[in-house]
């Protein structure tokens, strides 16, 4: 599989820098998820209204973290009887968005050379290069993912507690 870097030339030295270290040593800059020109980047928002599955996978996350099973149900059962899960799932979860989005480092690709939109915005009008990459097809889905644009960027609590699982 092909995968393409544009590089933007007009810009200053820094420019330079960055396609050498692609050229000389195979690397490539990774950017903050805050730092890049979406600022809804890696910012989603959760559903914490609780489904059939909720207690169930809040206690398989409590015994995982070292609960005994007996108190881990009881305690999912009724952080879920009591509507107690949002007040104390929330401000994790915001922790967990605010620490991707700095943390977390991306390198994006496009899958063109010939991309009018990809040579404007990022290959400096036709001022720049554009690098091929060829990448093990393995990669794609597990280190490699496709760029995906949702209309809304809301999960839901259980997905996010049988994520921890995975």
């Amino acid at each position: 599989m092909h995968l393409y870097k544009y590089r933007d030339l007009s810009a200053p030295e820094s420019s330079f820098e960055r396609l050498s270290n692609i050229l000389w040593t195979n690397t490539f800059w990774c950017a903050r998820p805050s730092d890049l020109n979406d600022p809804e980047e890696f910012v989603w928002e959760c559903d914490y209204d609780p489904s059939d599955q909720t207690a169930r996978l809040l206690a398989e996350v409590l015994i995982k973290l070292g609960r005994p099973a007996d108190k881990a149900w009881e305690v999912a059962w009724k952080a879920v009887q009591q509507a107690r899960i949002e007040p104390i799932a929330r401000p994790v979860i915001e922790n967990v968005i605010d620490q991707c989005r700095q943390e977390v480092g991306l390198a994006c690709f496009a899958t063109s050379d010939a991309s009018d939109v990809m040579w404007d915005r990022y290959g400096g009008r036709g001022n720049g290069v554009c690098i091929e990459i060829e990448v093990p097809n393995e990669l794609l889905h597990t280190n490699l993912h496709p760029v995906q644009y949702p209309l809304a960027k809301r999960l839901h609590l259980d997905q996010i507690l049988a994520s921890y699982g995975d």
